[in-house]
């Protein structure tokens, strides 16, 4: 127990750390480079004004989900009737070079969970809205392709099922296309740490970790010859761990929590004008394969296959 916890007090130390590290070479790099582009500025503007029909700094991304089941993190939520998630993100570019540093974005998003079984509510809010996230982050992508992120989420529940969960992620993801080329496996990395409340509704906070991989090919379809409807197909790949407490359920306190494959296919829908934002849609399949803390979470089924569905508009 001790040895856990003082692995969770180190880990949060080393994200403290890094996150101070990146910020302050992020500062430099903006700072060494903000002379070098004042002469290119005029040229850079000019050259965006072509580029679609945002050209600001500000971006808008919405989707609209809907799901046979909800899991989080392995967790099941709800697996029986409708259930809709829609996502609302905003993000601002606070800086954008081509040194080391390629840019630095602050975000803020809100997530939402309806459900029609009414899940777990208590009679006193919103029946049917089990779920409704805030998450603000600040996010450093870097020119070798690596990309850092920070997110503090509010997990809230306006039907009352749960009490508000806060915790804090440090991303770190990888674009190997230029390294692998079609081979590319997009790899990326998910610490996260309970700051209040805990996802499995145990009194101790805990530690999680994700490793993942989504490889992806895109594919020409019959009759489209301008290219303009590309289908993407992708095959994610996860596993979800525990570094001390994130599965404990009082009894067991497995430090396995899932795995998860899937295939996942988009289409872009080209036919709605591009001043109108970038759309497509999506179909997905994910198997769950849980650990037996989990598996007894999940009605005693060890093995879920999830199917969801949805469209997204970037702008």
């Amino acid at each position: 127990m001790q040895d856990r916890n003082w692995l969770g007090r180190s880990l949060a130390g080393t994200i403290a750390g890094f996150v101070a590290v990146s910020l302050m070479c992020a500062a430099a790099a903006v700072a060494e480079e903000t002379a070098a582009t004042d002469d290119t500025s005029a040229q850079a503007a000019a050259g965006e004004e072509d580029s679609g029909p945002n050209r600001g700094r500000l971006s808008i991304a919405l989707s609209n989900d809907f799901t046979t089941a909800y899991f989080f993190r392995g967790i099941m939520q709800e697996r029986h009737g409708f259930i809709w998630e829609p996502t609302l993100e905003l993000s601002m570019n606070l800086y954008a070079g081509d040194g080391a540093l390629s840019s630095v974005d602050v975000g803020f998003g809100i997530w939402a969970s309806y459900h029609d079984e009414k899940t777990l509510n208590d009679g006193n809010g919103a029946e049917s809205l089990y779920e409704v996230d805030y998450y603000p982050s600040l996010t450093l992508a870097w020119s070798n392709g690596l990309e850092t992120s920070l997110t503090y989420y509010f997990y809230t529940s306006p039907n009352g099922a749960f009490d508000t969960i806060q915790q804090i992620d440090l991303g770190v993801a990888y674009d190997d296309s230029e390294l692998l080329g079609a081979f590319a496996l997009s790899p990326y990395a998910t610490l996260s740490f309970e700051t209040d409340k805990t996802s499995f509704g145990t009194t101790k906070r805990g530690g999680y970790v994700e490793f993942g991989v989504e490889p992806a090919v895109e594919v020409s379809l019959p009759y489209d010859e301008a290219g303009r409807y590309p289908l993407t197909l992708s095959l994610p790949a996860a596993i979800g761990m525990s570094l001390y407490h994130y599965y404990d359920d009082g009894v067991d306190n497995d430090a396995f929590g899932f795995g998860d494959i899937g295939v996942h296919a988009g289409i872009p829908l080209a036919f709605i004008p591009e001043d109108f934002g970038s759309w497509s849609v999506r179909t997905c399949v994910d198997v769950l394969f849980l650990s037996d803390t989990l598996e007894a979470a999940n009605n005693g089924d060890e093995v879920f296959a999830i199917w969801f569905s949805g469209v997204e508009v970037d702008y």
